[in-house]
């Protein structure tokens, strides 16, 4: 698949659906982009793979959720889209509902969104009509990063506080915020499976408790890796294991993603590119490739 003769080019989030691959990309940056934020429908199922459909002016663009034929995408200071994708090739707008604040990460089960934001924390948003979405409740989870939910909670990793937080959704007009658990690094992506959470962290891990006044030269290199938590007990995590990558530090636009795929972990960076984590044995996680 040559992506340059398809003319995609720099993207943040992808979303497979119905053998259709959604490239999402940011229009953060004018001077390098053409366009001010736009939605990619690709058919992969063509050879070679065809983009069938362009939707535009989708501003600051973050990440990318898809349930049933509605795409929703965080817009940071552009807020929340929700977007039909019955027809690829003709996409288009159902709403666009403007976030209390910055929205970065976004959530979608059942009829509710969870949306983090820079600063506020978590914004819950009821979209059972996603032309119409209507606010539900602020949870102050701090400067939440990424998230997901598992139907009764709701991980987020927080990044200014290097932590991972959990909270009890199960009435959504009235969230209640279980747990914070200290990461070795700023909260990112997060991803739940039988009771595990694999916490991806950025840079700056979190100095020893006994040292006063740190040199940031010395933890902000230091932060980067994937950390596991037994999350049986919502309200008592237990870390696991963790595992470190290489040590980096940029004053770039950073974000850390990961997915799981039986016994892997697949760790994404803005920056630094893919991760692969081998974690059969949660108390003694890998690193296979990156």
């Amino acid at each position: 698949m040559d992506w340059k003769k398809m003319g995609v080019g720099a993207s943040i989030d992808v979303k497979l659906h119905n053998h259709v691959l959604y490239v999402l990309q940011s229009g953060a940056y004018p001077k390098m982009q053409a366009h001010n934020g736009r939605l990619l429908a690709v058919d992969i199922s063509a050879e070679p793979p065809q983009i069938v459909g362009i939707l535009e002016n989708l501003g600051n663009a973050r990440q990318l959720e898809i349930q049933g034929n509605v795409a929703y995408i965080t817009a940071r200071e552009d807020g929340l889209f929700c977007v039909d994708l019955s027809v690829p090739s003709n996409m288009r707008v159902l709403s666009h509902y403007d976030t209390l604040e910055y929205a970065t990460g976004i959530a979608v089960s059942g009829n509710l969104a969870a949306i983090s934001l820079r600063q506020y924390g978590i914004e819950l948003i009821h979209v059972e009509n996603p032309e119409n979405p209507m606010f539900l409740s602020l949870l102050r989870t701090g400067e939440a990063q990424s998230l997901c939910m598992d139907g009764r909670h709701l991980y987020a990793g927080v990044w200014g506080t290097k932590e991972l937080v959990i909270s009890d959704i199960q009435v959504p007009q009235e969230p209640r915020l279980l747990s914070r658990a200290a990461l070795d690094g700023r909260g990112d992506g997060v991803a739940v499976w039988q009771g595990v959470c694999y916490a991806a962290t950025g840079q700056h891990a979190r100095p020893a408790a006994n040292v006063r006044n740190p040199a940031p030269e010395t933890y902000e290199k230091l932060g980067n890796g994937l950390e596991i938590w037994s999350v049986y007990d919502p309200e008592r995590p237990v870390r696991l294991g963790n595992v470190k990558f290489p040590p980096y530090y940029g004053l770039t636009f950073d974000m850390w993603d990961v997915q799981l795929a039986g016994e892997y972990a697949l760790v994404s960076n803005t920056r630094n590119g893919l991760y692969v984590v081998n974690v059969a044995d949660p108390h003694a996680p890998f690193l296979v490739m990156g």
